[in-house]
């Protein structure tokens, strides 16, 4: 039989998001998804809030162009005094896509605040509201197409109290959605308190950069310093994501590698540039010659065959000069790292298999960089 797709919301409809809006789609969610700001959907800001369902003139491409993955739309503006900030994602494909690639169980929204680069990472499902259909016996040659509609609270699940920018994307395994950002603007009213601005400015000079994390090998890894060998960084805002062991054999004794190299072009924040002024952390002190800053970029490792994922945070120091310190401004700097995922998060060796790697830093999100582990004793030839 056929698995149902059980959206969420009392909104939720079935339907089959056309030629044109799904070569848009796919051509802008893989080769430019750190630039797409657009709202694919078709909603007006209002629809958010009031009919959260793709309409009907821009719905039948994706069954057309036969389109697997998933789209999501976000009011571009939102006001605090809003009880929610609705996030739209429609998951669409084929019947036996969705099924075996379930977004209730595999979804996953990876959300920035792009001011200060805080990345949050958790299911867009929450446990209590899965669905799972027991009759699903997987046999049927399920080659019909199917879209559902889901509704997430960008403000209840991110804890949004603050104005601010926030940036999202949602994650499907190997599969990117496009990118939305939304400006959540002060409540009506709200009094704009010149002093209190002036003396956040004043703090935020006084911070030091963070410490390197982690901190950089002698002799081995993680490697932050660019090498002769390694890719140059884009000429564009972005981040060039590889996994150097696409296949890492664990021996029954001893350890292995799974290395990780990125490089990058990234804004830098007031909050990330080095102030030769300030008092350093013991990760600082240790630098020589010193950063100008040291970047936040995020990864998040997605497991390949069941709903897990881990969640790791680099620091990564960059030399480029950079203009004077001004916090009204955020200079773009280039920088690279290379790192063991094995060692940063042991774990992942106790459940070998498929990971896909992604990097994000404000804005911006690369990848997936699949990596595999495989048990040396699985081996042929091993009894």
């Amino acid at each position: 039989m056929r698995p149902p797709l059980v959206a969420r919301t009392p909104r939720a409809c079935v339907v089959a998001v056309g030629a044109v809006f799904a070569t848009l789609l796919l051509a802008e969610a893989q080769e430019r998804k750190s630039s797409m700001d657009d709202n694919p959907l078709g909603l007006s800001d209002e629809d958010y809030w009031t009919r959260p369902v793709p309409p009907m003139q821009s719905v039948r491409a994706l069954r057309r162009a036969r389109f697997d993955g998933v789209v999501i739309g976000a009011p571009h503006f939102a006001s605090l005094e809003r009880a929610r900030i609705p996030l739209v994602a429609v998951r669409a494909g084929t019947y036996r896509q969705c099924a075996e690639l379930d977004y209730h169980r595999r979804a996953l929204l990876v959300a920035v605040e792009e001011e200060r680069k805080v990345v949050h990472v958790l299911p867009c499902v929450q446990v209590a509201d899965r669905v799972v259909d027991e009759d699903d016996d997987g046999g049927v040659e399920q080659t019909g197409y199917t879209a559902s509609t889901d509704v997430l609270d960008l403000k209840e699940r991110l804890g949004i109290a603050q104005p601010g920018t926030y940036v999202a994307w949602v994650l499907l395994r190997e599969k990117v959605s496009n990118r939305v950002r939304v400006r959540v603007a002060p409540a009506r009213g709200a009094y704009d308190d010149a002093e209190v601005r002036r003396l956040l400015r004043e703090k935020a000079k006084e911070i030091q950069c963070p410490d390197p994390a982690p901190p950089p090998g002698e002799e081995g890894l993680p490697r932050y310093a660019v090498g002769e060998d390694w890719p140059a960084p884009p000429s564009e805002r972005g981040i060039q994501l590889e996994a150097l062991d696409r296949v890492v054999v664990l021996p029954e004794e001893g350890q292995a590698a799974s290395r990780l190299r990125g490089v990058f072009r990234l804004p830098v924040r007031f909050h990330e540039r080095y102030k030769p002024d300030v008092e350093e952390g013991a990760g600082l002190a240790a630098l020589e010659p010193k950063p100008s800053a040291v970047v936040r970029v995020d990864l998040v490792v997605v497991a390949g065959d069941e709903p897990r994922y881990e969640h790791l945070t680099l620091r990564v120091p960059v030399y480029d000069p950079l203009p004077v310190a001004d916090e009204g401004s955020d200079p773009e700097a280039t920088g690279g790292f290379e790192v063991d995922l094995l060692a940063l998060c042991p774990r992942l060796a106790q459940r070998p298999q498929t990971y896909f790697v992604y990097a994000v830093s404000g804005d911006v999100l690369a990848g997936p960089a699949p990596t595999a582990l495989v048990r040396e004793a699985t081996l042929p030839g091993r009894d």
